[in-house]
């Protein structure tokens, strides 16, 4: 984070690094290689998600630093909890089945199309998902 571009904003570089992630193995496995070491040892899954919490309080810190936020104040925390999310979204079986799903030669861009349209939500806030448009029937 410490590292981006001057202009960058911290969404865009976490989307860059996952993009670079991915991008570790022409297949789109540099991900899945992550995430199948971690998630597919039942006694590793604990650690998986320490060692997101030290992730999202590293980079609570950080942000928090860079914003020059008062001590305590939930923005850096928050947003730090989105981006972990992002990460967390990325190597989860959702997105391993869609990368699946495509062919050896389209794997890469289907997970980058699932990065970018994740990074686009949170970019454009969660104001107006997901709201009502009718009354349920129940």
């Amino acid at each position: 984070m410490r590292e981006r571009e001057v202009g960058q904003s911290p969404l865009d570089a976490v989307r860059v690094f996952l993009k670079g992630l991915a991008a570790a193995d022409e297949q789109a496995n540099g991900i899945e290689a992550f995430h199948t070491a971690f998630g597919g040892v039942p006694q590793l899954r604990s650690r998986l998600l320490l060692m997101y919490g030290r992730f999202e309080q590293a980079l609570a810190h950080v942000l928090a630093e860079e914003s020059e936020s008062e001590a305590g104040h939930p923005t850096p925390r928050l947003i730090a909890a989105q981006f972990i999310s992002l990460f967390r979204l990325v190597t989860s079986e959702e997105a391993r089945e869609r990368v699946a799903s495509a062919s050896a030669d389209e794997r890469l861009d289907a997970l980058n199309a699932w990065i970018d349209e994740s990074a686009v939500l949170l970019a454009e806030g969660l104001a107006c998902y997901g709201i009502r448009t009718s009354a349920s029937a129940s």
